[in-house]
């Protein structure tokens, strides 16, 4: 047994708002602009690397989930991210 499909989804799709909107108010604080980017780049890896976890999850659950369930596919997070 897993989650409901219906909330699976609302929880992806808040999930990927969240990412279209993403700005990390720390980061601005960091004064080195070299740190601020690996940190901004840390964040952003470490945000696809959940998703895809999520993602593959999904995909292979048994019984699947509805494709509807999906909201992006781990390259569009990706893009999404700049990475």
């Amino acid at each position: 047994a897993g989650l409901e499909p219906d909330v699976v989804r609302v929880s992806v799709h808040r999930f990927c708002t969240h990412v279209m909107a993403l700005h990390v108010p720390v980061l601005d604080r960091i004064g080195s602009p070299e740190w601020r980017r690996a940190a901004a780049s840390r964040t952003a890896d470490l945000l696809y690397a959940a998703y895809d976890a999520v993602y593959a999850f999904l995909t292979n659950h048994r019984p699947p989930y509805p494709p509807s369930t999906l909201v992006h596919t781990p390259q569009e997070i990706r893009t999404i991210l700049d990475i």
